[in-house]
């Protein structure tokens, strides 16, 4: 009996994939057979909307927001540091890393990572003191006068 070498498929992704194979007998019969299959060998994608890479304030309530999705098989799990839509790690100062790892339903994995800070002072600047008056209000002053700018970074913590 002899047979064509043995089919193999490499892509690329499809839900229709196949492969035939085709042997003969010492009488001369011959047979072949087609298997038909999904395909998928491209890992899910992963987006992070939050937390972005910026300086959050120590406590400061931030949301994280994140999806997976795969064209091929479809998005199996899809995990974050914390769950979507739960708050992000802002109890203690210093860098810290979000990560959300994805799985698709053929078994392909990915993981996405996202660096921010968390700033320990926290300064609450109310506007301008007088004789500056705040927005919306125009000051207007001689050319040349000195004018001087005044303002309070009060309500520091640490």
């Amino acid at each position: 009996m002899t047979c064509a070498p043995a089919s193999s498929y490499s892509g690329p992704d499809s839900a229709t994939a196949s492969v035939t194979g085709a042997c003969r007998d010492a009488a001369g019969n011959t047979g072949s057979a087609t298997a038909s299959f999904k395909y998928d060998a491209t890992t899910p994608s992963i987006s992070i909307a939050a937390p972005t890479t910026t300086s959050y304030t120590l406590g400061q309530v931030v949301a994280a927001s994140y999806t997976c999705s795969d064209g091929g098989s479809g998005a199996a799990s899809c995990v974050g540091t914390v769950a979507n839509g739960a708050t992000i790690d802002t109890a203690s100062a210093g860098a810290k890393t979000f990560t959300v790892s994805a799985a698709d339903s053929a078994g392909n994995t990915s993981v996405a990572s996202m660096s921010y800070a968390v700033s320990s002072v926290v300064y609450n600047f109310s506007g301008f003191l007088q004789p500056v008056d705040n927005l919306p209000t125009l000051n207007r002053v001689k050319a040349g006068s000195a004018v001087p700018i005044k303002f309070s970074l009060g309500g520091t913590s640490a």
